[in-house]
């Protein structure tokens, strides 16, 4: 009788690990999941990108906003925060 053939992850000789967090970190994010990530509307994600506080750029008809022009921001508001204080 043949033997059945197994799945490469089925093999003792394979490891599987789990992705890195970097491996999925994306680099942009539509603008109204920018807003939902940042919490505001996305018209405050507009106004940011069109006074130049966020990076963008398009894949097609989308519009992107870059994931570290995003935390470059939060860095920025959160010295604003402290200095005020």
């Amino acid at each position: 009788m043949a033997q059945r053939q197994t799945s490469w992850l089925e093999r003792d000789d394979v490891v599987v690990r789990p992705p890195r967090v970097e491996e999925l970190r994306p680099v942009g994010l539509p603008i109204l999941d920018a807003a939902k990530y940042l919490g505001v509307s996305r018209w405050t994600i507009q106004r940011l990108r069109a006074a130049g506080e966020l990076e963008g750029f398009h894949i097609g008809a989308a519009a992107m906003i870059t994931v570290d022009s995003i935390d470059e921001l939060v860095a920025r508001q959160r010295a604003v925060d402290r200095v005020e204080r």
